[in-house]
């Protein structure tokens, strides 16, 4: 949202959603009740304030107890790093929809290796072996030079 904010600062006919900003300003660090919340409460809660609901649940979650979402939240680097990061933690976390997390895994920890890549590999690791074996004939060399004066 700051890019928005930006414009609107320079601009003041560019839109800004009111749903965020009312949140922004009144409902960043609203406590919710102690409870146990669907994303349809939040949902309704949310609206109920004039506060945007998906960050009312992203609110939620940092102060949860027991948070119930998709693996998908932790696993990728992405949005874990907008959603996860912040849990605290004593938070347990229940996967929704793990039945096939085990395959997401080892999908995610491998890679496609072509010929081309090993090829280019090669290249590199000869290039620096050159690198390498130049330094030390120089090095040698001054070595020798400083020990023959």
């Amino acid at each position: 949202m700051g890019w928005v904010r930006e414009k609107s600062s320079h601009d003041p006919l560019a839109e800004r959603c009111n749903w965020f900003e009312d949140f922004e300003d009144k409902g960043k660090h609203y406590q919710l009740e102690p409870g146990t919340y669907s994303m349809e409460d939040l949902r309704r809660f949310g609206q109920m304030k004039g506060w945007c609901p998906y960050f009312v649940s992203r609110a939620a979650i940092y102060t949860a107890n027991i948070v119930v979402f998709s693996y998908h939240y932790m696993l990728d680097p992405k949005i874990a790093e907008l959603v996860s990061k912040n849990l605290t933690s004593k938070a347990c976390i229940i996967f929704d929809e793990a039945h096939n997390i085990d395959n997401v895994c080892i999908d995610s920890m491998s890679i496609l290796i072509t010929r081309r890549t090993l090829d280019r590999a090669k290249d590199n690791i000869l290039s620096i072996d050159k690198r390498v074996q130049d330094l030390r004939a120089k090095d040698e060399r001054k070595l020798k030079e400083e020990y023959n004066r």
